[in-house]
């Protein structure tokens, strides 16, 4: 065997070249760039777990107001979770259909008009479109339909009235109730 002589950048203590140096520090780039990447992702994941298993109301309570909102029986839950983040009701659309999918209401939203506030927890929203209101038939579709418009009426004077005719019709008048009482 014979003997072959180092090269120059083989040899310890020897300069890089211009080309190796770069190389090098575009290797140091894309190595931080990718940390920093999946740095972030690890944050955004952590972020929407905490915000799926930790749901917080829109307002505080005592500085929330409601909304009515109607939900027909040809929206999907992507229309559903669409209108209450139009309506402020929730932040996040995609946490929304989250949670449906872990909770006990999946596939049991009705459809009808509802009173819902902006104090009331995602799991509480859920509960109450799933009991449905006086013109809800059957659940909801619970895949991604066509998108339909939904309303947003000013007043919920109508399902006021229907709720004190109906309680009216169950326990009497409000006098007679007082009268009973006394």
């Amino acid at each position: 065997m014979s003997y072959q002589p180092r090269k120059r950048k083989d040899m310890p203590g020897s300069k890089q070249t211009a080309p190796d140096l770069i190389g090098n520090v575009v290797k140091y780039i894309v190595i931080i760039v990718l940390i920093m990447f999946f740095v972030s992702r690890a944050r955004s994941a952590y972020d929407l777990g905490y915000s799926i298993f930790n749901p917080k109301a829109v307002d505080p309570v005592g500085s929330g107001h409601t909304v009515t909102v109607t939900v027909t029986s040809d929206m999907s839950v992507d229309d559903i979770a669409n209108l209450l983040v139009q309506n402020g009701l929730i932040e996040n659309a995609t946490v929304f259909k989250i949670q449906l999918k872990f909770s006990d209401y999946d596939g049991k939203l009705m459809p009808g008009t509802y009173e819902l506030s902006t104090e009331m927890l995602p799991s509480e929203i859920m509960e109450t479109m799933s009991k449905g209101s006086d013109e809800s038939s059957s659940s909801v579709g619970s895949g991604s339909g066509s998108s339909t418009s939904a309303s947003e009426t000013s007043s919920g004077e109508a399902s006021s009235q229907s709720l004190t005719e109906s309680s009216e019709a169950l326990s009497g008048t409000p006098e007679e109730s007082a009268e009973e009482n006394n």
